[in-house]
């Protein structure tokens, strides 16, 4: 249905429904790619790498999402609430990305 709503432009009730499926605990990586597809739809870029972040770290992917979040922060603009949400995602994946480096 979320495919669907995308491809006749109907991004903002794709995105409704990908929330309440979020809400409900199903994070998966589809989830995240479909809601950056649809934030980026709707011209929310920032959000758009945000959630591909989300995809790209649940894939195994940390270098990615952290490019990612750095795209997100640049496209943010002077949201400050937006930045520091995206500035406190970050630290998290670079922390993930210094235990991994650590263990190799």
């Amino acid at each position: 249905q979320v495919n669907a709503l995308l491809k006749v432009g109907q991004p903002v009730k794709a995105a409704k429904l990908l929330q309440a499926q979020l809400d409900l605990g199903e994070n998966s990586r589809d989830i995240y790619k479909l809601m950056a597809q649809a934030k980026g739809d709707m011209g929310q870029t920032s959000q758009s790498h945000v959630w591909l972040a989300e995809f790209y770290y649940s894939s195994g992917l940390l270098r990615a999402a952290a490019d990612q979040l750095h795209l997100a922060a640049e496209s943010a603009g002077r949201n400050e609430y937006e930045l520091a949400k995206i500035a406190s995602r970050l630290r998290e994946v670079e922390n993930a990305i210094s235990e991994m480096e650590d263990k190799s």
